[in-house]
């Protein structure tokens, strides 16, 4: 089961970067990557809201038509709504290193439940252009204190396409 969610995965980063390729200005990066990793929030995630900050960590492969291999990033970022389990959304910024040096990354994420959907831009090492990405959230652990109860730890996984 895990090689057949493992292979959906590289098929749907490939067709996303079939369609990024049909889209895209000439000057643009074309490609996708795939990414996992660990994001925390703080204070934390919970039913009453409140404004957020995080922190993402993550490594994955990229293949886009000027870098291929592997790819380490890590994103902060701070919300422009009071965040619940439900919804949240507002901005992030970063770095992510590649065989072709480091990029920097922006952008803005909205998120619905567990579901991440981000737009933003991508510069350096090779790889330039509008960026989007889908990202699953699972929690790892939910912290008691406080009531109600946070959640702060998640895994994540993303698929980005330019």
């Amino acid at each position: 089961m895990k090689r057949s969610f493992t292979l959906r995965v590289a098929l749907a980063a490939a067709a996303l970067g079939a369609a990024a390729l049909a889209a895209s200005p000439a000057s643009a990066t074309v490609g996708a990557a795939t990414l996992t990793g660990t994001e925390t929030y703080s204070p934390g995630l919970s039913s009453s809201p409140a404004f957020q900050t995080f922190s993402l960590s993550a490594s994955g492969a990229i293949a886009t038509d000027t870098v291929q291999g592997t790819i380490n990033c890590s994103w902060s970022g701070s919300s422009s709504i009071a965040e619940t389990y439900a919804a949240g959304q507002g901005s992030l910024s970063g770095s992510c290193l590649t065989s072709a040096g480091t990029s920097s990354v922006s952008g803005t994420y909205t998120r619905t439940g567990v579901v991440v959907t981000i737009d933003g831009t991508w510069v350096g090492a090779g790889v330039a252009g509008v960026f989007n990405a889908f990202c699953q959230q699972t929690p790892t652990s939910v912290s008691v204190p406080p009531v109600p109860p946070a959640v702060k730890p998640f895994a994540i996984w993303c698929v980005v396409w330019w």
